[in-house]
């Protein structure tokens, strides 16, 4: 309960701090940082205080999973979408290289490669497809009765789940 706590306080404080204007409106924003708050409070039982190697050894496995799963999902998308194959396979390589980094931040650095994949797939669809996912969107967020600044964070919100759904994308992230 401290990790979730900690991990969305702090993501709320970052984003007060960048002046972001608009407000989180998903908790999974904040998954990473409750991941990575949960991961320093079992080092913290067990003694431990920094990152050790067997540390940023236990996250090669997961991104090595990952990485191999967006291949796949860029090969299934390579036919009809090769755009979007191409973006995939752009972010995959980042991912493969996430490996690399300090444990401390891979989960930091997954979470902003997920952004650019949402943003650049979408950006990499054909316009009619794009339309047509933006309308579904759009109707979803405006059947539900929101303020307008809240429906258009939910718009987007939704716009990234059917994009995801379409496109078969995982969540970049590594699973505990």
């Amino acid at each position: 309960m401290s990790a979730v706590r900690t991990g969305v306080t702090e993501v709320f404080a970052r984003r007060l701090e960048r002046g972001d204007a608009e407000p989180v409106v998903s908790l999974s924003y904040c998954r990473h940082a409750v991941a990575e708050h949960a991961r320093r409070l079992a080092e913290m039982r067990v003694g431990t205080t920094a990152p050790s190697h067997k540390d940023t050894l236990s996250a090669a496995e997961p991104i090595e999973r990952l990485g191999q799963r967006l291949a796949a999902v860029a090969d299934s998308a390579r036919p009809s979408r090769p755009r979007v194959a191409e973006v995939i396979d752009r972010i995959r390589l980042e991912v493969d290289a996430a490996a690399k980094v300090d444990t401390a931040f891979v989960e930091e650095h997954l979470f902003a490669l997920e952004s650019t994949l949402l943003a650049d797939c979408f950006g990499a669809l054909e316009d009619d497809e794009r339309r047509r996912l933006e309308e579904r969107a759009r109707a979803d967020a405006e059947a539900i009765t929101l303020a307008p600044e809240a429906r258009d964070r939910t718009f987007r919100a939704l716009r990234d789940r059917l994009l995801r759904t379409l496109l078969d994308l995982p969540r970049l992230e590594i699973a505990g």
